[in-house]
């Protein structure tokens, strides 16, 4: 997949889902995320020969923003290939094809969002907002 349908892959799929946050995109299409103990992986996804796909990532990244990144990963690898029943894990993350392009998503699906973040970021450095005790 070239750099410009990945990019249109990307802005296709947060248009017609009104996010680019790859959790509530998971979410939209039905697919199963799970935190678990992965070893030395930070995330997987397979497709069962149902159709359904499931995603998990490491109970190491519940609390970090990485997670974001991971998610993102792994929801390029569902949306590709959902046809097979196979295993994709992020071991060296750009050996291949599938891995390369599965980065540049969510490279390029992360975007958006950490605009919005960012965004919201700043408007809470400039407008700081004072908490009183009502006591």
């Amino acid at each position: 997949m070239n750099s410009y349908k990945l990019y249109l892959q990307v802005h296709q799929l947060t248009d017609r889902l009104g996010t680019s946050n790859p959790f509530d995109i998971a979410d939209s299409l039905g697919y199963t995320v799970e935190y678990a103990s992965l070893g030395s992986l930070k995330g997987l996804c397979t497709t069962a020969s149902s159709g359904d796909v499931y995603i998990g990532l490491s109970d190491e990244l519940r609390e970090s923003p990485e997670k974001y990144v991971v998610m993102a990963h792994e929801l390029k690898h569902g949306l590709d290939h959902t046809s097979c029943a196979a295993l994709y894990t992020i071991g060296n993350n750009w050996e291949g094809k599938m891995e390369r392009e599965a980065n540049l998503f969510a490279c390029s699906e992360l975007t958006p969002l950490q605009r919005t973040i960012w965004r919201t970021a700043s408007k809470l450095q400039r407008y700081p907002i004072s908490i009183r005790s009502t006591r």
